[in-house]
C-alpha cells in the first residue's frame, strides 16, 4: 500500500500498512497523505490503528485530516502538523496539555476545522472529550482503534476512538463537507499528521481497512444468468432477497435473478454498520452456462472445464480467454460471459487436482542409536497409508531395527517402498588413563576414537593444583601428534595425577563434554 501514499517529514514505512509518524525525539513532525485526492461525493471509509507512543509525560498527538492545501502540508510542535493548513477538517488525539491552545489537562479528541486547533476558537466543533473514559493516558505504548466515516448521503462525518474497547462517544460532524468546510470543492487529500516540540513520543498509524472507491452497483444479465455482487469490506454481512443469492452472509454472493431485482446488504465494520445497494436488471435474452459441480481429478486426467457458446467472449480469473481451460493447480477458477454489452453471466469451478502417489522414504539407513526416536518420512503425506507395522500415518518413529514397508493409495493408484534401518552405538570413545613417560609408545595421551568422533574441538590439561599445562584446538582423534606428549610439552616431565576435560563432535553432529583423572608414571 505504500505507493498510495506520500511519506512527509519523518514519517517512515514500517511494513504490514504500518508508518511511523514521529521518531521520540524533540521538533519531530511527519504525515502521511494520499497520493491523489478523493472525491467526498461519494463514502469514505477508513479503519485503523493508532499508536501514541509510551512515554506519559511526551507530547504531541496525532490528527487525522481532510485537506485541500497540499499531501506536502504540515509542521512540528503542538500543531501536531496540520496547524494552519486551510481549508480542512481535523480529528485530534492529543497527549499534551498545550496552555495557549485551551488544552483540557486529560488526553482528549477533538474536531476542528481550517488548521486552527484552538478549543475556544470558533473553528473548534464542539467541546474536546476525554480519550478515553477514566481519563487515563493514551501514549501507553497501546495501539488505540479508530473508524473514520463520512457518508456522503447522510452528510455525516464520524469518529469513534477505541473502537469496541473502553471507547469514546462518536464525534460527529453533520453537515455539507463539500459546501460548508471546501467552498464547494469536493475533492480532497486525506491523512495523518503528527508532531513533537519539547517533549516527544513514537507515534504511528497501520491501516487495516479503507474504503473510498465507488462501488459498482447496477448489473445487466441475461435470463439464467447471474453474476458476483461485490460489497465493500466488513466484519459481518447479511443480504435482503437472499432466495436468489448463493449465500446471505458473504461479501461476494452470486446472484441469479429471474426478474429485476434490488439487493441490500447491511455491513459491520468495526464500529461502524451501514447498507449498500445493488440493482440486476434481467433482461429477455436466454443464456445458460454450468461449469457442473465441484471436482477432484487426478492431475494426468488432464481436465478442461468449460465450452463453447456462439458469439461469446470469455474471461477466466486466471486472465485466459478462450473458452476452455485446463486448470495446472488445485483451487477455484471462474469465468465472466459477455454475449453483448447488456447480457453476462458468471460461473466458478472448484477443482482438487490429486497426484498419482508416490512413495519416497528414502535409502536403507544406519541410524545412531543416541539419535532415536528416527523419523521416516514420506515426500506425500496425502492419501491412504499403510506400515507393515500397522502405523497408517504417512511418517513413522521408529525405535529398533528392522525393515520398514509403506504402501500408499489413492484415486490415482497405489505404489510401496521399503527402507532398512540398522542402529548402531555411535559414541565408542577410548580415554586411556595412565601414560608411562619410559615406554615410547605409551607416553603421550589424546582421545581415541573409529569413525564416532568427527572432530575434537578442545583438549585441556590441568596439574594437580589446577594450572592449565596443556591446550589443543580442532583435532582429529588417534592424532598422538596432536594431543599432549610430555617429552614435547615439558623440560622435566612430571608424574602423578593430572585433569583432563574436552569436547568433542560426533560424526552425527552432537557435542558432548568429556573429563577425567590421568596419572602418569615412570
Amino acid at each position: 500500500m505504500q505507493g498510495q501514499y506520500k511519506l512527509v517529514g519523518q514519517a517512515e514505512a514500517l511494513g504490514d500498512n504500518c508508518y511511523l509518524l514521529t521518531p521520540d525525539q524533540e521538533s519531530s513532525f511527519g504525515a502521511i497523505w494520499s497520493e491523489e485526492k478523493i472525491d467526498l461525493r461519494f463514502d469514505f471509509r477508513l479503519n485503523a490503528q493508532v499508536s501514541l507512543g509510551d512515554n506519559k509525560g511526551g507530547a504531541d498527538g496525532i490528527t487525522f485530516a481532510f485537506q485541500q492545501q497540499s499531501n506536502s502540508s504540515g509542521g512540528a510542535g503542538g500543531g501536531l502538523g496540520i496547524s494552519g493548513v486551510q481549508p480542512s477538517i481535523i480529528f485530534e488525539m492529543d497527549t499534551y496539555q498545550n496552555e495557549l491552545l485551551d488544552d483540557p489537562k486529560d488526553d482528549h479528541i477533538a474536531l476542528f476545522k481550517h488548521g486552527d486547533l484552538k478549543h475556544q476558537s470558533s473553528n473548534a466543533l464542539g467541546i474536546p472529550q476525554n480519550a478515553l473514559s477514566g481519563g487515563d493516558n493514551i501514549d501507553n505504548g497501546e495501539f488505540y482503534e479508530l473508524d473514520i466515516e463520512w457518508l456522503a448521503d447522510a452528510q455525516r462525518f464520524k469518529i469513534i476512538f477505541n473502537c469496541g474497547e473502553e471507547e469514546s462517544l462518536p464525534l460527529i460532524y453533520e453537515g455539507d463537507l463539500i459546501k460548508e468546510i471546501f467552498n464547494n470543492d469536493s475533492e480532497v487529500f486525506w491523512g495523518f499528521t503528527a508532531a513533537t516540540g519539547g517533549k516527544s513520543n513514537e507515534q504511528k498509524v497501520c491501516f487495516n481497512t479503507l474504503i473510498f472507491d465507488q462501488q459498482e452497483t447496477q448489473h445487466t444479465i441475461c435470463a439464467g444468468g447471474q453474476v458476483t455482487l461485490h460489497a465493500t469490506e466488513g466484519s459481518s454481512y447479511l443480504w435482503t432477497n437472499s432466495a436468489s443469492l448463493s449465500a446471505n452472509n458473504i461479501a461476494n454472493p452470486i446472484a441469479s435473478p429471474d426478474t429485476n431485482t434490488i439487493y441490500e446488504v447491511f455491513i459491520e465494520n468495526g464500529c461502524t454498520q451501514y447498507k449498500q445497494s445493488f440493482e440486476v436488471f434481467v433482461t429477455d435474452k436466454i443464456i445458460e452456462y454450468d461449469l457442473g459441480n465441484d471436482t477432484t481429478v487426478c492431475i494426468s486426467s488432464n481436465l478442461i472445464i468449460g465450452y463453447a457458446l456462439i458469439n461469446a467472449t470469455y474471461q477466466w480469473s486466471t486472465g485466459d480467454t478462450d473458452p476452455f481451460l485446463s486448470p495446472l493447480n488445485s483451487g477455484t477458477y471462474s469465468v465472466t460471459l459477455n454475449l453483448d454489452e447488456t447480457c453476462k453471466t458468471e460461473d466458478k469451478i472448484s477443482v482438487r487436482l490429486i497426484e498419482e502417489p508416490k512413495i519416497d522414504i528414502g535409502r536403507d539407513t544406519l541410524v545412531c542409536e543416541q539419535s532415536l526416536p528416527f523419523l521416516i518420512s514420506n515426500n506425500e503425506d496425502k492419501g491412504n497409508f499403510i506400515w507393515n507395522t500397522g502405523a497408517i500415518t504417512s511418517n513413522l518413529e521408529i525405535t529398533k531395527p528392522g525393515l520398514y514397508a509403506l504402501s500408499m493409495s489413492n484415486i490415482c493408484g497405489e505404489a510401496s517402498g521399503e527402507i532398512k534401518i540398522e542402529i548402531e552405538n555411535c559414541r565408542n570413545v577410548y580415554i586411556p588413563n595412565i601414560i608411562n613417560l619410559n615406554n615410547l609408545e605409551n607416553n603421550a595421551f589424546t582421545i581415541f576414537s573409529d569413525d564416532d568422533i568427527f572432530s575434537i574441538k578442545i583438549l585441556n590439561i590441568y596439574d594437580r593444583w589446577g594450572n592449565l599445562i596443556f591446550q589443543n584446538k580442532n583435532f582429529k582423534p588417534n592424532e598422538l601428534s596432536s594431543g599432549w606428549n610430555l617429552s614435547l610439552h615439558s623440560s622435566e616431565p612430571q608424574t602423578g595425577v593430572f585433569v583432563y576435560n574436552a569436547a568433542v563432535i560426533f560424526k552425527d553432529g552432537k557435542e558432548e563434554s568429556l573429563s577425567g583423572n590421568l596419572t602418569v608414571i615412570k
